[in-house]
Parts: structure tokens; C-alpha cells; sequence
């Protein structure tokens, strides 16, 4: 796209300029985008292309005839509502409200989180889920741990300094990471759970009423990268690097607070 606005004047200079953000060109860059979803090696995230678009709007806006406002107001609704329903699509969810109603920043708005979840910023989001869901979970997944006879117990393994792992707890943890990843396949988890992990609770609480899932989106969409083996290895190196260093930093939090609990 040019993204040169200087003085939008015309009909046919308008018409070139939007004529970009033609309905099967966004369906291609976003369909493309969720394909390659999944790069969990990838230092960067995918570009958010909602912000790209945005600010080639305030380009064209800011550049062209007032008169032109309602038009670019338009395109510029169709093409978040497209991206909304191609997500949607592929995820098998559905908005829970009426996307004509909402328009500006809090269409924007809804559409960056929605394409920052589920596709720019997927693999960072997907592991720091497991990392999460794992640690706030960890008095439960100990407990079922320390009754399973197949557990492998911390006296077994040898590498892990008790010093960094904030307790017994945590070590058993870490022993067993690959068992309680593969265990979270089987979790009965929502997609407002996801939402809660994915988002801060002032965002949350702004749009977990916004999208209801079809099926589980966890289990079709999630779920599967930690059993196919091309996958696999790719979620629990990132998992037990993360995990790691979470507890490493909690346990270095307490220590300087005065000493483990």
C-alpha cells in the first residue's frame, strides 16, 4: 500500500487508496497469518496488522476532503468486521454482539485484541498460558502428583538445587513437567478461562462477554500442538525455559524478603 496520503481530493484518488482494503485481500493476509500462528522459536511476534491498517486510516483521514469521512468511516468498519469474522471463523466462535453497532476506537480496539490473541502473538500467549495456569494451579497439580505412584520423585533426578525452586513443591513440579503438560489436554478449560490468563483484568472485564465458543477452542485449537509430535517438542522446551524462570525469580523475590515460607 502507498502510504502516501498528500491531499486526497478526488472520488477516483479516495476510490485508488481504499480500493486496498478490498475484502479477499484482508481474507488472504489473515487466513495466511493464522496458518503460520505457531512459532514458538521466534524471538518477535508477528506484526499486528489491525494497528498497520489503523494507521493507514488516520493516514487517509487525516490527508483527504472532510466530506470523505463517512466513506473512510465505512471501509474502515468492514475491514475490522472482515478480520473479526475470519478469526471467528477459524476458531469456531462467534460474536456475542452485533459488530454494525460498534464502530471508531472500540471496534479497533476489540479487533487488535482479538488478532493479538489468536494470531500475531499466539505462541507467547499459548505458552505463558501453561506457565501460568501451572503455577497458579500448583498446590492441586502437587497433590496429584505426590499420590501417583508413577511420579517421579525429586531423590530420582538429581538437577534440581532446592535453593531455586522455592519449595519441594515446585521441584516435583519440574520433575514431572511433561506429564502435567500432557495432562492439560484433557482439562475441561474455556475460553473465558483463556481470555482470564490472556488478558489483564481491566480488559477482561471489558470483553469476555464479547465472543462465545461453538466448540472448545482449547482443546481443538491449543490442546493439539502439545500432542502432535511435530509440535510437541516446541511447547515443552518453552514451557520448562519459562517455568524455570518464574520460579527462579519468585524463589530470588522471597529470598530477599527474608527467606522462603
Amino acid at each position: 500500500m502507498d502510504n502516501n496520503f498528500n491531499s486526497i481530493v478526488t472520488d477516483y484518488g479516495l476510490a485508488t487508496i481504499l480500493s486496498n482494503f478490498e475484502s479477499d485481500y484482508i481474507i488472504h493476509i489473515v487466513q495466511d497469518s493464522l496458518t503460520m500462528r505457531f512459532r514458538p522459536f521466534e524471538t518477535s511476534p508477528m506484526p499486528n496488522i489491525v494497528d498497520i491498517y489503523q494507521r493507514y486510516f488516520l493516514d487517509i483521514q487525516k490527508n483527504s476532503d472532510g466530506s470523505y469521512q463517512e466513506q473512510i468511516e465505512s471501509v474502515k468498519h468492514d475491514t475490522y468486521e472482515e478480520i473479526i469474522n475470519v478469526i471467528c471463523s477459524f476458531y469456531n466462535i462467534s460474536p456475542n454482539i452485533n459488530l454494525d453497532d460498534y464502530s471508531g476506537d472500540r471496534l479497533y480496539s476489540i479487533t487488535r485484541i482479538l488478532y493479538d490473541i489468536f494470531v500475531c502473538r499466539f505462541s507467547e500467549n499459548f505458552i505463558n498460558f501453561i506457565v501460568r495456569y501451572i503455577i497458579y494451579n500448583s498446590d492441586a497439580i502437587y497433590s496429584y502428583l505426590d499420590k501417583q505412584e508413577d511420579t517421579i520423585k525429586p531423590k530420582e533426578v538429581g538437577q534440581f538445587d532446592s535453593k531455586y525452586y522455592l519449595d519441594n513443591k515446585f521441584i516435583l513440579i519440574h520433575a514431572n513437567l511433561n506429564t502435567i503438560v500432557y495432562n492439560m489436554v484433557s482439562y475441561d478449560i474455556s475460553l473465558d478461562d483463556l481470555f482470564k490468563y490472556f488478558l489483564d483484568n481491566k480488559t477482561y472485564n471489558e470483553f469476555s462477554n464479547l465472543f462465545v465458543e461453538n466448540t472448545n477452542v482449547f482443546k481443538e485449537h491449543f490442546a493439539p500442538y502439545i500432542t502432535d509430535q511435530i509440535y510437541q517438542a516446541g511447547v515443552l522446551t518453552n514451557v520448562k525455559l519459562q517455568l524455570q524462570a518464574e520460579t527462579i525469580n519468585m524463589a530470588k523475590v522471597l529470598e530477599k524478603q527474608g527467606g522462603k515460607e
